[in-house]
């Protein structure tokens, strides 16, 4: 999917893969052959990257896309395997059905969630988690 993905936004998007953490031992030689196919392995500091990016996708539901959500307002979970026993119906995160429907809206919908953070996120949690952000040496 990822491929697909980058063939179809590769001029307007650069796609960064994150491994799962417990997935970095073997991420290298499970992935490499993504590295070569020009798509970027993440390993750095999840928060200084999601202050960093326009749109997460996820094929598993995480933590990560309630955290993506203080950042950005596109934020997806593809419907998988992993995924679909977790679905609820009431998440603040778009659900997407299949590969089509996150590519039509990524390129259609520059705006996918209303959410309002502070329903999820303490009042001004930004501003604070990025001074706490900052106060850690990178």
């Amino acid at each position: 999917m990822l491929i697909l993905l980058k063939n179809q936004v590769n001029k307007e998007y650069e796609i960064i893969f994150r491994p799962h953490p417990s997935e970095r031992p073997g991420a290298w030689s499970r992935y490499h052959n993504l590295v070569k196919l020009g798509l970027q392995l993440d390993y750095g500091n999840l928060y200084y990257r999601l202050r960093t990016i326009d749109i997460v996708i996820s094929l598993e539901m995480t933590t990560v896309l309630f955290e993506a959500l203080a950042y950005t307002n596109r934020v997806f979970l593809l419907k998988s395997r992993a995924s679909i026993s977790h679905i609820k119906g009431d998440e603040p995160f778009i659900i997407i059905d299949d590969y089509n429907d996150l590519i039509h809206s990524i390129r259609i919908n520059k705006i996918v969630s209303k959410i309002n953070i502070d329903d999820i996120w303490h009042p001004n949690a930004i501003d604070s988690f990025n001074i706490f952000i900052k106060s850690i040496k990178l």
